[in-house]
């Protein structure tokens, strides 16, 4: 066991940081240590030779130190190293999951990383599919066309194999092989999305992107691995299937004159990111105020939209009843006719944020016609004024 739990104190906070590590790499930052001062030190929640499993565990080297030359100049790093052994090059790792040691054949794939879902030492629970995976590294080596990698796989709950894994688990998978470099910053996106529900995901650095290749003087120096979730945005925001006019991804708050007098408008959305997930809350005569949350990894970096809905002041005289006047088509594209009972006196089009598209004036007859040439398609608002009042109608423009 890696780790001592002396008091309740730590058991709670280490509890709580688990749950809350569900969304992102546990010890990421390679702040916290285990089995500090003695040959068998590891980074919490990441593993290597040390505790490795497996026939040849017990030849398993110490490739790995702790380090301060970090890319900020604070805290510590990773630092692992290769070793040649006469017979092949073990290339410096360290994995989320454990270490086995199956072979003296370095490509044998008995020599793999591993899930192991039944122990919190050598897994890393993930409950979210994040679009891409961050890290600094540094990476020595003598050759300078040689490449070190980084493999991230989303998986299942299964006990899941690097390299050797049944892709039947995979749930998305981002690899970097990358050459000689100072302190440099990688992000990269996952792939290979195969629509099922992750549960871990297991990550290996290697100082070499071949197993068994390489040479003593190899090493590649990791921090601050953090996963990414991009897209929390919509890319479409609708009212009763219409998108509203003035829509924008980045704009979290709409101000909406209701286009009925009774009830509001359903608002349906769509998500930028296939892996984003959304609840929407209707307005309400109680609430008036439609809200969508959108989630995409931690709930805690939510975005929320809010469409506000309020009476139009610019037409809410209600002196005409509705079956006093006609409009047609509806939805319409080109033109409408509008037919009264009484004189029309003039006609104005609003979008619905209440700003005025079209008026005709002094219109004098009981039917007209309104042309919606060069109109965006989307939600309107209709306003007719006749000799005896007004009256308010939607309209969809296509």
């Amino acid at each position: 066991m890696k780790k001592l739990l002396i008091t309740l104190s730590a058991t709670l906070f280490l509890s709580h940081f688990s749950a809350s590590a569900q969304y992102q790499i546990r010890n990421g930052n390679f702040e916290s240590w285990d089995s500090v001062g003695t040959a068998k030190i590891e980074p919490t929640h990441w593993n290597s030779f040390k505790t490795a499993s497996g026939s040849f565990a017990l030849f398993g080297q110490q490739q790995l130190i702790r380090s301060e030359d970090t890319h900020s100049g604070e805290g510590y790093c990773i630092k692992i190293f290769a070793k040649d052994l006469t017979l092949a090059v073990a290339n410096g790792m360290v994995t989320t999951g454990q270490v086995n040691m199956g072979s003296f054949n370095a490509a044998d794939t008995a020599n793999h990383n591993v899930t192991r879902i039944n122990n919190d030492d050598f897994n890393a629970p993930l409950i979210a599919i994040p679009d891409s995976i961050s890290f600094w590294a540094k990476f020595d080596c003598p050759n300078s066309s040689q490449e070190a990698r980084m493999n991230a796989v989303v998986h299942t709950n299964i006990e899941y194999k690097d390299p050797g894994g049944d892709t039947n688990y995979v749930v998305a998978i981002a690899t970097k092989n990358f050459t000689q470099c100072a302190w440099t910053k990688f992000t990269i996106p996952f792939s290979d999305f195969r629509g099922r529900t992750p549960a871990f995901i297991l990550i290996t650095f290697a100082t070499n992107a071949v197993p068994g290749a390489g040479s003593n003087d190899d090493t590649l120096s990791i921090d601050d691995v953090e996963l990414i979730y991009n897209e929390r945005r919509l890319s479409t925001l609708e009212l009763d299937g219409v998108e509203i006019g003035n829509f924008d991804k980045d704009t979290m708050e709409y101000t909406i004159d209701n286009p009925s007098d009774v009830g509001f408008p359903v608002v349906t959305c769509s998500t930028i990111s296939d892996k984003a997930t959304y609840s929407i809350t209707q307005a309400t005569s109680a609430n008036t105020t439609a809200t969508v949350v959108v989630t995409n990894g931690d709930p805690a970096l939510n975005n929320v939209y809010k469409v506000h809905f309020k009476t139009p002041l610019a037409i809410e005289v209600p002196a005409v009843s509705k079956d006093n006047i006609t409009i047609f088509p509806n939805p319409s594209k080109d033109y409408i006719q509008i037919n009264s009972s009484y004189s029309i006196i003039s006609v104005d089009l609003y979008d619905m944020v209440g700003k005025l598209v079209k008026r005709e004036m002094n219109i004098g007859r009981t039917q007209t016609e309104l042309s919606l040439s060069n109109t965006v398609s989307g939600l309107y608002l209709l306003k007719i004024t006749t000799e005896k009042g007004s009256a308010t109608r939607k309209l969809v423009v296509k």
